[in-house]
């Protein structure tokens, strides 16, 4: 039994932004707003020996970033992710279901999830976010004047965890995958502030299912600073 891990690895990724508009000055280059896709493929190479590193092991990751313009209905953002482990590796070297227990907005993250609640040899994440740029409240009396503007989300995950994986770890965390779709809901207020300053969001959050597990949080509010336009 090792309560340590070394790691040397080799990462090479690749990425596309096709459509996306870039200006140059100099050495600088700058992008220029745009409603171009971000499509990236991640290769790790885990490489046991060298440095000491404990585990030779392979990981193949896929990420899509999709912004779409819905004429006056606002702005749709589409995140999905995908990866596997080729190989059983301790609980440092795997793939985790990003949880966020602080109260903060953190992007691409699960809010109502915990820490290393779900762990996976191969997932699959999808999120939506729509921001419909005040479309509901602006008919609303009295709150129209707030300016405020509303965001309506939704995440899912799913994954499996081979029993190798779960035997090579000896903790007290129970590992397990999100063998059945995992999912969370909810809404935002975003753009709130005074005059040009509006930069407060807060989200409310609900949890779908696996209420039962362990210290589950079946509702929560985040909040946070954005710069949108």
């Amino acid at each position: 039994i090792k309560s340590e891990v070394s790691d040397s690895k080799l990462a090479f990724s690749l990425t596309a932004r096709p459509g996306a508009k870039f200006s140059k000055y100099g050495v600088d280059r700058y992008e220029h707003s745009t409603l171009a896709p971000t499509i990236m493929l991640k290769y790790t190479q885990g490489l046991e020996g060298v440095f000491g590193s404990d585990f030779k092991y392979i990981i193949l990751q896929f990420y899509y970033y999709q912004p779409i313009l819905l004429s006056s209905y606002g702005r749709l953002v589409l995140n999905v992710e995908a990866g596997k482990n080729f190989n059983a590796v301790p609980l440092a070297l795997q793939n985790i279901i990003p949880g966020n227990q602080a109260y903060n907005l953190m992007p691409n993250t699960f809010a109502l999830l915990n820490y290393y609640e779900f762990v996976a040899d191969q997932y699959f994440t999808f999120q939506a976010e729509h921001h419909f740029n005040g479309k509901i409240l602006s008919y609303i009396p009295l709150i129209k004047k707030l300016k405020l503007r509303e965001v309506a989300f939704y995440r899912t995950a799913v994954g499996t965890l081979n029993q190798s994986s779960v035997l090579i770890n000896s903790s007290n965390l129970i590992l397990k995958a999100p063998n059945k779709p995992y999912y969370e809901y909810g809404f935002g207020i975003e753009n709130i502030g005074f005059g040009n300053v509006r930069i407060l969001r807060i989200d409310f959050n609900w949890r779908g299912n696996y209420l039962e597990n362990p210290e589950a949080r079946k509702f929560g509010i985040k909040f946070g600073l954005q710069a949108y336009f």
